[in-house]
């Protein structure tokens, strides 16, 4: 199955002075940085999903004053994406000055369904003028990541949008609203369930108690769902909760979400 795109988020930029050539200075031109996640497919053997894949992309055009540059003069993008120790760096094309240039850089990291807390990551990127240097900074952003895990109630069809279900949390007191709170199911079977786990990866800027994760897309879809018949409210991840919530209900919903996979994988249970 195709990857599913979980998030997608434009960023600002800032532009650097030049330190070389005063009068030949380049100028940006809608430059923009995307940052793209989505937690991969799991094993279809009823193993933990993962892993999760960030992907930064850089991309813009950029202009001469008073067409100064000589005919050799090229401009690259330098993009950094970081999760946890692991680095997708990546260089771009070296193309004219006036060309559309544009780098991406991926990274993966492996999923822990115990252990995912305040998994640290990065992103950024500039832009290179093969006569002035950098001149374009997208300042790299420092986030804290959780792996969370919601129990979500269907709570019938949608009138906004075709063919999904609206859902909402159905939490123990202590874990609402959750850190991951979808609000629409999109139909990828034959069957709708009354209740769904769901995982999604999530991220906040470090040291921001209280304020909420941004998860990475507002629906949840297979195969990061799995359809419940349980009535009963669950814990669900909410890292603000404090021990020993945070503990328990990382831990609990985890392990309903991998009971619910295997089951659907080994049985065949309709989605």
């Amino acid at each position: 199955m195709k990857p599913r795109l979980l998030f997608l988020a434009t960023l600002l930029a800032a532009v650097v002075t030049p330190s070389a050539m005063a009068t030949c200075n380049p100028t940006p031109l809608n430059f923009t940085e995307t940052v793209d996640a989505y937690i991969q497919q799991p094993a279809q053997n009823g193993g933990q999903p993962g892993p999760v894949w960030q992907v930064v992309q850089l991309s813009g055009t950029t202009s001469m004053s008073n067409n100064c540059a000589p005919p050799q003069t090229t401009h690259h993008v330098q993009v950094w994406s970081r999760i946890g120790t692991n680095n997708g760096d990546a260089t771009g094309a070296y193309v004219c000055v006036s060309c559309y240039t544009t780098g991406a850089g991926a990274v993966s990291y492996p999923l822990d369904l115990e252990l995912d807390l305040e998994i640290p990551s990065q992103d950024g990127g500039e832009v290179i003028c093969s006569l002035a240097g950098p001149f374009f900074i997208s300042p790299m952003g420092t986030w804290f990541n959780e792996l969370a895990a919601t129990y979500s109630k269907d709570m019938g069809p949608s009138t906004q949008v075709p063919g999904s279900h609206i859902v909402a949390p159905w939490c123990d007191s202590h874990t609402d609203p959750p850190d991951w709170n979808p609000d629409h199911i999109l139909k990828t079977g034959n069957t709708w369930w009354p209740y769904y786990n769901s995982l999604n990866w999530c991220r906040r800027q470090p040291n921001n108690f209280g304020v909420p994760w941004e998860c990475f897309g507002g629906n949840i879809n297979d195969p990061l769902v799995y359809g419940n018949t349980d009535t009963s409210k669950k814990f669900c991840t909410k890292y603000d909760a404090g021990p020993p919530y945070r503990q328990t209900s990382d831990a609990f919903n985890k392990v309903e979400y991998i009971k619910n996979a295997w089951l659907i994988i080994r049985y065949g249970l309709p989605m």
